[in-house]
């Protein structure tokens, strides 16, 4: 099959042109050597032309073309080269990043856990320290209001023995055993002068002392020389600001005679149907009073409150306003 000489010659310039779009669009044949390379190359590929020999086949390539084609190839590749190193550097550092990141994530998380567990060891230490003052203070009793200008001049153990006889309505001659007496604080620091130093007593006898919180419970003051006095448990404070904190429920079981029980002193606890509840803050004490069925203190204040707008709208007694019938 013969091709036409003609024919070939417009392909080979319609290559050229093609060649020539090329090169421009990639910006790379802008230089004048460039130019001027590819301008030799495209007069000699077109003087040629009309020598070529009649009778060669139609996949036949000219060796000047297949030269155009490797430098096409050479300059792609020369293209394409930057982008790839730019390609792997940015894959190299998002690597060293992930990797940095999952190393802080650990440390972090190690941080976060070391931290628990020390906050759980405070903790415990803070509790072991309370039981142990608590074991240290369970034979101690705390006597608040007794004037220290009556006890400026004598024994204060044997003032507070006889004065705990007569409280106790003891036989005569018969005193509670008091191994410790004192009072809290120096004088000279007691900036509140009408207020006496609390006494701190201690009884080892578990039954007297028992005896004392008893009666100390039921008529909730005595009286020495005409003014009230008031006993209590000497609790650590970390277990008077527990207490406190607990005190609405606990006036609630109060109120609706609830029996309760403290336990390690600071953890109230009350049986009911045959199950024991425990709480330890606001919280599980508001799960408490529901589950015994009692009002929390939020809705008595509520109704309270309800109450006594009612009050208030509604006509007294000897009230002028009138009632209209409707």
């Amino acid at each position: 099959m013969l091709t036409n000489p003609i024919k070939k010659k417009k392909n080979n310039l319609k290559t050229v042109k093609n060649l020539q779009t090329f090169f421009a669009a990639s910006g790379e044949s802008t230089g004048k050597e460039r130019s001027n390379t590819e301008k030799n190359k495209m007069a000699e590929l077109v003087a040629n032309e009309g020598a070529a020999e009649v009778g060669q086949p139609e996949n036949y390539l000219d060796p000047q073309l297949i030269q155009l084609k490797q430098d096409i190839i050479e300059q792609m590749a020369k293209l394409i080269s930057p982008i790839t190193t730019q390609l792997a550097d940015i894959k190299r550092d998002l690597q060293s990043v992930n990797h940095k990141a999952d190393k802080a994530m650990e440390v972090s998380v190690k941080s976060q856990q070391d931290i628990n567990d020390m906050q759980k060891t405070i903790i415990e230490q803070q509790d072991r320290l309370m039981k142990l003052e608590l074991n240290a203070r369970q034979n101690q009793i705390k006597i608040r209001g007794i004037d220290e200008l009556l006890t400026y001049n004598t024994d204060l153990t044997s003032f507070i023995a006889n004065w705990l006889a007569k409280q106790l309505k003891l036989e005569e001659g018969v005193y509670p055993y008091i191994t410790k007496t004192y009072r809290v604080g120096p004088y000279h620091q007691n900036k509140n002068k009408d207020r006496p130093r609390d006494i701190i007593i201690e009884i080892p006898d578990q039954r007297t002392r028992k005896k004392i919180m008893e009666e100390a419970r039921a008529r909730g003051s005595f009286k020495c020389e005409g003014k009230l006095i008031y006993i209590f448990a000497d609790l650590p404070k970390e277990v008077l600001a527990k207490r406190r904190e607990l005190k609405p429920i606990s006036e609630t079981l109060q109120r609706a005679n609830r029996r309760y029980k403290w336990l390690d002193q600071c953890k109230l606890m009350v049986f009911h149907q045959g199950k024991k509840y425990i709480a330890t803050d606001v919280d599980t004490g508001l799960e408490l009073l529901n589950a015994v069925g009692l009002e929390t203190p939020m809705e008595t204040n509520k109704q309270n409150q309800k109450r006594k707008s009612s009050d208030l709208l509604s006509p007294q007694k000897g009230s002028k306003i009138p009632i209209r019938d409707t």
